[in-house]
């Protein structure tokens, strides 16, 4: 607060040796208000906080600074109701957009950061881990009953393991790079029982990878580029002859059959 101000500023209330204390309204030129207790010249307890922009904060306040809890009211929409340590969110906090969305969880300076849930206007929630503001961590965040992604999250973003299911029984269990698919996964139709066992890259089908169904006894092993069959196989000692150095990837694709899949994705 600039000197200019404060000499401009009004004051009603109580006075101790010349120190505002106990109860007192501070009235600033530009309409800011304040309304609650003083100590030693400096707010200290509960206090309601008119700014000069129509923000509304009232809560408990300690040496001139929000601290303890608090409800701050935007005047264009949105609130944050929780705790606050130097004018800033942090602790558990329920923040409410003026879109209508809801964030519920804890804050580290100012940001959301910590375990939270987040609903959107939609209906759409994610419940999880946060950090810097961002979707980081484990989370499960659910756009409808039936489509679900159960993973891990970088920056807002899928990365690294995670499931996603959608209707009618469809779901993918492998690793995500930004969103998109990558490394190691397994895509499974329910209605008729299918999968693909295989890498992934850029959301594509890339590298080794077979797919299975359930009236073959056999699978069916290729070699696929950016989501197409560059080369298909007649059998798995073909594949393995053809994909030498390969192997290691060629077992982790091997060592799956359509019902061990179905135990492993709880079908």
């Amino acid at each position: 607060m600039n000197e200019q101000r404060k000499k401009n500023s009004k004051f009603l209330g109580h006075l101790k040796y010349g120190k505002k204390e106990g109860f007192g309204v501070q009235i600033w030129p530009d309409g800011a208000k304040f309304s609650g207790y003083y100590k030693n010249n400096q707010t200290h307890g509960l206090g309601l906080c008119f700014h000069a922009d129509g923000d509304v904060y009232k809560g408990d306040f300690f040496k001139d600074r929000a601290y303890g809890f608090g409800i701050y009211t935007h005047n264009k929409g949105g609130s944050f109701m929780g705790e606050w340590v130097d004018d800033i969110q942090e602790g558990i906090g329920i923040e409410s957009g003026k879109d209508e969305s809801m964030y519920q969880g804890e804050y580290r300076q100012g940001k959301k950061e910590g375990i939270g849930t987040y609903i959107w206007p939609d209906g759409s929630q994610y419940e999880g881990e946060w950090e810097n503001n961002n979707l980081s961590g484990f989370g499960i965040y659910t756009i409808s009953p039936t489509r679900i992604y159960i993973g891990s999250w970088k920056a807002n973003m899928m990365h690294g393991y995670g499931e996603f299911t959608w209707k009618e029984g469809k779901k993918y269990a492998g690793f995500y790079i930004e969103d998109k698919k990558d490394g190691f996964g397994i895509y499974y139709w329910q209605d008729p029982p299918k999968a693909y066992v295989g890498f992934w890259k850029d959301g594509k089908q890339h590298g080794i990878g077979k797919y299975i169904t359930a009236d073959k006894s056999k699978a069916k092993y290729s070699l696929y580029n950016n989501g197409h069959k560059a080369m298909g196989f007649p059998s798995e000692n073909e594949a393995i002859k053809s994909l030498q150095g390969e192997e290691l990837k060629f077992k982790e694709v091997l060592r799956y059959d359509l019902n061990q899949i179905k135990a492993f994705l709880n079908y």
